[in-house]
């Protein structure tokens, strides 16, 4: 069984970051993709076939910042993991991004060997939601079905019921043996 090639979304305005951030990524064996405002991502993002499983994420953007990224990506349907970048140190920043869903958020620049760490962290955490999620459909798909059986019986049983008061009906019984 062959393994589904990771998709990285790496979304910085600076090209040097960008550039060095997909070129450690490629060489861990990863599909990496570029943007260069939060905007373009969003858009990278809503494109079903580009698969966005992680983003590294800059905080300072032009436009759309960091933050207001992670709120509109509550608005969109994938939900990949997110790893915020910043070349400034704030303890308050870094609690802000992970309450609004940041996964990490980790100081630029960032070494080849704490970039492994910081994705093996996040593929662990990736990994946990896909089986959290896979189990939440099951539970949906089991609840519906079990719905959709249980509409059938009660469509079975009264078509039941109708043929057995129409059998009534032409042997004759009285009323008081009809079932409703």
């Amino acid at each position: 069984m062959q393994k589904k090639k990771i998709n990285f979304l790496v979304i910085d305005d600076s090209q040097v970051v960008r550039q060095i951030m997909h070129d450690e990524l490629v060489n861990l064996g990863y599909s990496v993709h570029l943007a260069k405002s939060a905007e373009a991502a969003l858009e990278m993002i809503k494109q079903p076939e580009l698969a966005i499983d992680f983003v590294f994420l800059d905080y300072m953007l032009p436009g759309i910042n960091g933050l207001q990224f992670l709120d509109e990506l509550k608005k969109i349907k994938r939900h990949p993991v997110v790893v915020m970048m910043t070349a400034y140190e704030s303890t308050e920043s870094a609690v802000e991004a992970i309450e609004r869903g940041a996964y990490d958020y980790v100081i630029k620049p960032i070494s080849p060997s704490h970039l492994e760490i910081i994705i093996y962290r996040a593929m662990k955490r990736y990994e946990v939601e896909q089986t959290r999620e896979k189990g939440r459909n099951s539970h949906i798909k089991t609840v519906e079905a079990f719905e959709s059986d249980t509409f059938k019986i009660q469509e079975n049983l009264n078509k039941l019921k109708m043929e057995v008061n129409l059998l009534l009906r032409d042997l004759g019984r009285p009323e008081k043996y009809k079932i409703s």
